[in-house]
């Protein structure tokens, strides 16, 4: 008599039992999921800022020239770079470079990057920051302080929200910082708002 052949699978109890396990899983995971990614979205957000502002600011050297950093559609994070002797209504020559708040996030219903809204903390002139040629920022003039723009997520909960901030000093420093921390210890600590 020949041996049985050994079966090689998952009986359907098993497959039931780790399909549910598998749901279960997933529906304790998914709110955390959410807000992991909408709080990428901001992080997204600060540093397509910062790279607009580094850009601005290696231009204005590169060219001799003062540059522009522009956020062109607020409470968006979209902005455009450009040599201030282009701006005017239309500009008199093209933009160094442009950025939309969609770009990067296929989801963004709004001028927002998936809800994120940036707030500029002081009273800039239209939304500008100016580098001079020598890389310092010339515009606004917070006389020896800085000028920064916060970043939060409108799809979150205060609690769940993480909330950045990008700062530029007078000497044209940029970084973004965190501040809900309140160590001045801490690399991710922003100096209090102006």
């Amino acid at each position: 008599m020949m041996p049985h052949p050994i079966q090689a699978g998952f009986t359907f109890i098993e497959l039931v039992v780790a399909i549910a396990i598998a749901g279960i899983l997933l529906a304790i995971g998914m709110p955390s999921y959410q807000t992991w990614m909408e709080n990428s979205q901001t992080r997204t957000a600060a540093e397509s800022l910062v790279s607009g502002l580094n850009l601005a600011r290696a231009q204005a050297i590169s060219l001799n020239q003062t540059v522009d950093f522009q956020l062109t559609a607020l409470p968006g994070t979209s902005w455009i770079v450009i040599q201030d002797s282009c701006m005017g209504t239309p500009p008199t020559c093209p933009a160094i470079e442009t950025r939309l708040s969609s770009e990067g996030s296929g989801r963004a219903a709004t001028a927002t990057i998936a809800g994120v809204t940036v707030t500029p903390v002081d009273a800039l002139t239209n939304n500008l920051v100016q580098f001079n040629s020598l890389g310092r920022m010339i515009s606004p003039t917070p006389a020896g302080k800085f000028t920064s723009f916060n970043l939060t997520n409108t799809r979150l909960t205060a609690a769940n929200s993480r909330s950045l901030r990008v700062t530029v000093d007078v000497g044209g420093s940029i970084r973004m910082c965190d501040p809900s921390i309140t160590a001045a210890t801490d690399p991710r600590y922003c100096p209090p708002a102006n």
